[in-house]
C-alpha cells in the first residue's frame, strides 16, 4: 500500500496488471488479480499525478511534481526515459495510439506547456505554450493526427499534430473538462466532464 493519498490508477490493456500513483513519491505496479506488488518506482523527488500505460502495455508513464514525466519498463521495471525539461508539476500525460508520442501537460505560474516527446528516441517533438490554467486531461485522436486537452479554467483545446498548432479552442461551463474521446473518424471530441455533462464538439 502507498503512504500517502492516491492521485491516479490504470490497468494495463489486458487488465493483467494494476498501477498506481501517490503522493508518497512512488508507483506501485501489482498484479490485478492478487494484488501482489510487481515494482515499486522511487525515482520521483515529488508527489505523483496522473499515470497511463503505452497501448501496447510495455510501458508507464507518470508525471511528478518535480517537473519531471518518467516513463518505465513494465516487464523489467527499469527507466527507459526521464524527460526533466517541464516548466512545473505534470499532472496529465497520454501516449499517442501507436505509441510513438507521449504527451505531457505542465504549469507554473503563468506560463503553461504542452510537451511532446518521441518515446523512441527521447527527443522533444513540440514544446505546445497554452496560456491558460491548469492542463488537467490529454488525449490524441485515434489517427494520431491531434492531441485534445482540458483545463481547469473550462477550456478544451485541440492541437495539429500535423503542423504543431492550436487547431480548435472551445468553452464550457466546467471547471475542469475530464477525459476525452476523439471519434475514430476524427471528426468529433466527446467530453466526460465533472460537472455530469457529456460534450460533443465538431472538429
Amino acid at each position: 500500500s502507498h503512504a500517502n493519498d492516491i492521485m491516479d490508477s490504470s490497468f494495463n490493456p489486458n487488465g493483467t496488471l494494476v498501477a498506481s500513483s501517490s503522493w508518497d513519491h512512488t508507483v506501485q505496479v501489482r498484479n490485478g488479480a492478487t494484488g501482489d506488488l510487481i515494482h515499486e518506482f522511487t525515482e520521483a523527488e515529488g508527489k505523483n499525478w496522473g499515470l497511463q500505460f503505452s497501448p501496447d502495455g510495455s510501458l508507464l508513464a507518470c508525471g511528478s511534481s518535480d517537473r519531471t514525466l518518467r516513463i518505465w519498463d513494465v516487464s523489467s521495471g527499469q527507466p527507459v526515459h526521464s524527460f526533466p525539461d517541464f516548466r512545473g508539476i505534470v499532472k496529465a500525460s497520454s501516449f499517442s495510439e501507436n505509441g510513438r508520442y507521449l504527451a505531457g501537460g505542465a504549469s507554473t505560474g503563468q506560463l503553461r506547456t504542452m510537451n511532446i516527446w518521441d518515446v523512441t528516441t527521447g527527443r522533444l517533438i513540440y514544446e505546445l505554450k497554452v496560456l491558460t490554467t491548469w492542463i488537467t486531461s490529454v488525449s490524441f485522436s485515434k489517427d494520431n493526427r491531434y492531441l485534445a486537452l482540458g483545463t481547469e479554467g473550462g477550456q478544451v483545446i485541440i492541437f495539429d499534430m500535423t503542423t504543431g498548432l492550436e487547431a480548435q479552442r472551445w468553452e464550457t461551463d466546467d471547471r475542469s473538462p475530464g477525459n476525452f474521446i476523439v471519434t475514430p473518424d476524427a471528426t468529433q471530441v466527446i467530453s466526460l466532464d465533472a460537472d455530469g455533462v457529456l460534450r460533443v464538439w465538431d472538429l
